[in-house]
């Protein structure tokens, strides 16, 4: 079921879930990236970026910003 479905217009959203596992969707510009998203008793972050240039730049993974 949908817990939270949002319009933003800037780059940034904070939402308060309860813990859980939640299938995340986010969209820019028509390209949506999607991945599972746990959450739990502490604060976190995650990141969606979208390249600006496909052939070249590419997206940041949890595994890379550690």
């Amino acid at each position: 079921k949908t817990v939270l479905q949002h319009h933003v217009p800037g780059p940034f959203l904070l939402a308060d879930l309860p813990s859980g596992t939640y299938d995340v969707t986010a969209t820019y510009e028509g390209k949506p990236h999607s991945r599972k998203v746990r959450v739990g008793n502490r604060l976190s972050t995650e990141y969606f970026r979208w390249p600006s240039n496909p052939n070249t730049d590419y997206t940041l993974t949890r595994e890379r910003l550690k």
